[in-house]
């Protein structure tokens, strides 16, 4: 796994298609190794295209079980996932101000939750992003 120093937020999209396309890459494990890259932090999207059937927005990680109601969960997968759940419905603009929301947090203020080194609470990382939207 690398170990990753200095954090920001990275926009990218993979899908199936593409990353079968891969001939060196098993699509499950690229997939996995991925989210651990990100520090399992990174949203994900279970999309019908047709709209026939609902969509589901979910943080890699879950839900997080074993640290609810601590106070520790780090929120910004969620928030990322909202803005994949607003992309999909055509609110781009309100999905980019999430993403700029978050990339604001990250590199003007020390407002980390444990995982990625810091002491802030879920809830003060979630009231830094909602500040900047």
């Amino acid at each position: 796994m690398v170990d990753i120093q200095d954090w920001s937020l990275c926009h990218c999209r993979m899908d199936f298609l593409q990353i079968s396309r891969l001939s060196e890459l098993r699509p499950l494990q690229f997939g996995i190794d991925v989210a651990q890259q990100a520090g399992k932090h990174a949203p994900s999207a279970n999309l019908d295209p047709t709209r026939r059937f609902p969509s589901m927005f979910e943080p890699v990680h879950g839900s997080a079980p074993d640290i609810a109601f601590k106070g520790i969960v780090n929120p910004l997968a969620t928030f990322l996932c909202t803005g994949q759940m607003l992309q999909h419905l055509g609110h781009a603009e309100a999905a980019g101000a999430i993403e700029r929301a978050i990339a604001r947090v990250l590199a003007e203020t020390p407002v980390r939750t444990p995982d990625l080194g810091g002491n802030s609470t879920t809830s003060e990382v979630t009231d830094a992003v909602i500040s900047r939207l």
